[in-house]
């Protein structure tokens, strides 16, 4: 069974924005327990690096489970 879907070129993009979206959000939430600063990374290289730092610790465990 098959179903055909017509867009305009606006639904289009509509579509492919909102799966973007979904995408991003799975990075963010990926990454939740790194604690993402919320200042400037002007203002705090420090607790970046310390994002960074967390975020790879995280990839390389998650790497090392599978």
């Amino acid at each position: 069974a098959a179903f055909y879907l017509r867009l305009d070129g606006y639904q289009y993009h509509g579509v492919l924005g909102v799966l973007d979206s979904m995408a991003r959000q799975a990075v963010v939430y990926q990454y939740r327990r790194a604690r993402r600063p919320e200042t400037a990374v002007s203002g705090a290289a420090a607790e970046w690096w310390g994002y960074a730092y967390r975020a790879v610790v995280m990839d390389n465990k998650r790497n090392r489970v599978r």
